[in-house]
């Protein structure tokens, strides 16, 4: 009766069931760090000896915690369970199949909870969320923080904006920054975060992609031309990339002077960026429409890294003051 059949050991939640109940670290704590199975039953007959406590069970059936109960016995078929992992029940005795649909729909329907929601306590996002503060401006470590706050919705930023911002213009690349969000938080998140104890690489990249939006939405999302139209819509992840590259003459984002001095005239003059963006959009363009691979598929040229690749080999041999 369960409505999910087992989703295989490659899947992140899958990976880390195992993980924990086959690590002699972990695997005390399996039952605190797992949501457990839900079961219904025909009959459950609780056992009380405190020497072998037992619950028969009478037609069991797993209504909620497939891949719990998958992982754990993959686990032990392949002798890595540890004996000391324990498992969270909650067995149902019931006859009543209304009650039994009602129990399978409201144990399956949960709100989504999302690599970021699991990192918002994170001591990083903490330290990121302190630092933010004393630039003034408030870090979003989870949605709708600030809600019932006074804070000016443009002194908010959410941290999934901080770290794309962040993935395409400090560590260079653009293609996965606005193809794909999600490795910020699973596959690139000890790259993204490993340097908040530096806090304007952070704020600059995404202040950088905010002005970029704002400015190719002005300027370039009615052009005549169709992939400039495009890429205005398309390519601002590519565009403050190249932006920030001109702007700063190189991508050092260690050198902390530098950057509070960058951070303090970017925040003074609002338009400041905007003939290098116009600069950026420049140079991407070329690119773009000096490669034939690149115009046949717009959309497949921004998510390649043959592209990021081209662009710094442009940035840095043609673009970069000696």
């Amino acid at each position: 009766m369960n409505i999910r059949k087992y989703l295989g050991k490659l899947g992140g939640v899958n990976k880390d069931i195992l993980n924990t109940c086959t690590s002699s670290h972990l695997s005390n704590l399996f039952w605190f760090l797992n949501n457990g199975i839900t079961i219904i039953c025909d009959k459950a007959d609780p056992v009380t000896d405190p020497d072998d406590p037992k619950v028969k069970i009478e037609n069991m059936q797993i209504v909620n915690g497939c891949q719990t109960a998958t992982s754990l016995a993959n686990a032990l078929k392949d002798g890595r369970l540890q004996p000391d992992t324990k498992v969270l029940l909650r067995i149902y005795e019931t006859n009543d199949l209304e009650l039994v649909d009602k129990i399978v729909l409201t144990t399956n329907n949960q709100n989504k909870i999302t690599g970021r929601n699991l990192r918002a306590n994170d001591k990083t996002q903490l330290d990121l969320e302190t630092g933010f503060t004393l630039h003034g401006y408030s870090l979003e470590r989870k949605p709708r923080q600030y809600e019932s706050t006074n804070i000016i919705k443009e002194k908010i930023i959410p941290n999934e904006d901080v770290a794309v911002a962040y993935l395409g213009v400090v560590l260079k690349k653009p293609s996965d920054a606005r193809s794909r969000k999600y490795k910020v938080w699973n596959e690139y998140y000890d790259k993204v975060f490993s340097g908040t104890d530096i806090i304007e690489p952070y704020l600059i990249s995404v202040l950088i992609h905010r002005k970029v939006n704002e400015y190719l939405l002005l300027k370039y999302s009615s052009s005549t031309d169709d992939t400039t139209r495009y890429l205005a819509k398309n390519a601002p992840f590519h565009i403050s990339r190249i932006c920030a590259f001109l702007w700063r003459n190189g991508d050092n984002w260690t050198n902390t002077i530098s950057l509070k001095s960058d951070l303090v005239n970017f925040t003074s003059n609002n338009n400041l960026l905007e003939p290098y963006i116009d600069s950026a959009m420049t140079i991407l363009n070329h690119i773009i429409t000096s490669n034939s691979k690149y115009l046949a598929d717009l959309n497949s040229a921004l998510k390649s890294a043959d592209l990021d690749n081209e662009l710094n080999k442009e940035l840095h041999t043609n673009h970069k003051s000696s």
